[in-house]
């Protein structure tokens, strides 16, 4: 067999040996490289499904924040409300109490000025009761005499407690 050394037209030119290469390692990888992507698309589903159950737990997080502020706005918004209600409340009590003061040293001042001659007034005017005297007639209204109370060794003549006295006997 003999080799050429010059091509000919009938020869395959060779390729370029980087092109050449990289087929070869296309081919031999390929298997490799399918697997591959597989493993990815599958981490990549399954990070799609993570990523939109997160952006559902921020929706309702953000949702659940949004009524919690409300809550927050309408609680401070009454207690500022009590808090009017209560001040405006202790301005009244203090003028309630001013006037009562004010009223009572009035009644104090007329009570020293006229006292005496409401006192007089009564003295001259007033009304005499005789004592009263209470009707006894009546049977239910008799009145009653002081009760004697003595002891049990007075009474019965003993402190022995298997003495029955005659009056209590079932004979």
């Amino acid at each position: 067999m003999t080799m050429h050394l010059v091509p000919s037209r009938w020869q395959k030119k060779p390729k370029h040996s980087a092109d050449v290469r990289i087929a070869e390692l296309q081919k031999a990888h390929a298997v490799e490289l399918a697997e591959l992507t597989e493993k990815y698309e599958q981490q990549l589903s399954g990070l799609r499904v993570e990523n939109v159950a997160l952006l559902n737990r921020q929706a309702a997080a953000d949702d659940f924040f949004e009524l919690l502020m409300h809550d927050v706005v309408t609680t401070n918004a009454g207690l500022h409300r009590v808090e009017e209600l209560r001040q405006d409340a202790e301005v009244e009590a203090a003028q309630m109490q001013s006037e009562r003061d004010d009223w009572r040293d009035e009644a104090l001042a007329l009570r020293a000025k006229f006292g005496p001659q409401l006192a007089a007034e009564a003295n001259a005017h007033r009304i005499d009761v005789p004592p009263m005297e209470r009707d006894t007639s009546a049977i239910e209204d008799q009145a009653t005499g002081p009760i004697p109370v003595i002891t049990l060794q007075q009474a019965f003549g003993t402190t022995d407690p298997a003495h029955v006295p005659a009056w209590a006997s079932r004979d």
